[in-house]
């Protein structure tokens, strides 16, 4: 199939459907979003989604359904693990101190590169009511690759 015409709504990429009901010189039928594999799955610019904080525990961030997620921090330390990464996908990370600044290591396994190979190189800021926004990029493995921050937003 060839793709001749292409519209984008509200930053999703659509793709006219089969040939209506006058055939293909008639308007197209249903539109249809493009797959994953094309990259066009979500929203761009998607409001950012709370993640589920465990405290004193691990935080799971699936990166699928929450490709821009936010982390309130309410209690007791957390790890940070990732989901369903899609190789090439951007995503970012905000997280928000509350009044008793907390602990959050990223996920020991591997599933996030740092600059240089180190370990937890960039870590929330450690103020009461901070906001740092992360960026990464999927890999290979359910791995992030970090791309950025932006630490200390509000303190």
């Amino acid at each position: 199939m060839t793709i001749t015409n292409l519209t984008v709504v509200q930053g999703i990429a659509l793709q006219p459907g089969p040939p209506g009901p006058k055939g293909d010189d008639g308007p197209p039928g249903a539109i249809a979003t493009l797959d994953i594999p094309r990259g066009w799955m979500t929203l761009q610019y998607a409001v950012p989604h709370d993640i589920n904080y465990i405290a004193n525990g691990t935080s799971v961030w699936d990166t699928l359904t929450y490709p821009s997620a936010r982390l309130p921090f309410v209690g007791g330390p957390t790890t940070i693990v990732p989901s369903n990464v899609i190789e090439g996908a951007y995503y970012s990370l905000r997280t928000v101190q509350d009044t008793t600044p907390r602990v959050l290591t990223w996920d020991p396994g591997g599933h996030f590169h740092w600059p240089g190979g180190a370990v937890n190189a960039v870590t929330p800021s450690n103020t009461a009511g901070a906001i740092d926004i992360f960026h990464f990029r999927g890999a290979a493995g359910n791995v992030l690759e970090f791309v950025g921050a932006q630490l200390n937003l509000k303190a």
